[in-house]
């Protein structure tokens, strides 16, 4: 039995090795996606991030600094939704990713750029961050899918290795 765990988990090992970057390859070659291990696993910090800058959006358009409140939407969209649109979509929510992109990058920019009023531009990113709570609770957060392929893995090598007595190959 204990050289049948050994030989579980190597076989898990290599299977989850030679699989997890396939869950994060891209399939558009004109969409340029994040593949960092560190960015991957943060999908929920990127959300935080984005409902920090554009509540300071609103702060900074109010104020009347419109050109903090356009590098701060912007980053809002590029350094940080920017990361969430591949896992989201992998999770069927291709017209959220579209409607985001709308809201974000075009619209609220356009906004802060053609002057609109102040209540024009709070009602906007409230409709983004309202949208943006929806994104947190349908983004997959890699960690937990991870782990749930490993665990299959291991279980179904215990499993299979068991009933065809594996352990005959020839491992001490």
């Amino acid at each position: 039995m204990h050289r049948s765990v050994i030989m579980a988990f190597l076989v898990a090992t290599c299977i989850f090795s030679i699989t997890l970057p396939d869950v994060f390859a891209t399939t558009d070659q004109n969409e340029i996606t994040p593949v960092s291990s560190q960015e991957e696993s943060d999908s929920l910090v990127y959300v935080e991030n984005i409902h920090d800058l554009l509540n300071q959006v609103k702060t900074k358009y109010a104020q009347g600094d419109k050109e903090a409140a356009l590098t701060l939407a912007t980053s809002a969209y590029l350094d940080n939704f920017e990361f969430l649109e591949l896992p989201l979509k992998e999770a069927g929510q291709r017209e959220l990713v579209d409607e985001m992109e709308d809201l974000m990058r075009i619209e609220l920019r356009d906004m802060i750029t053609n002057d609109a009023s102040i209540s024009a531009v709070n009602q906007h990113v409230d409709l983004i961050l309202e949208k943006m709570d929806t994104v947190a609770k349908v983004i997959p957060e890699f960690g937990s899918v991870a782990m749930v392929i490993l665990a299959l893995a291991v279980i179904g090598v215990v499993v299979v290795s068991s009933k065809t007595k594996i352990n005959r190959i020839g491992i001490p």
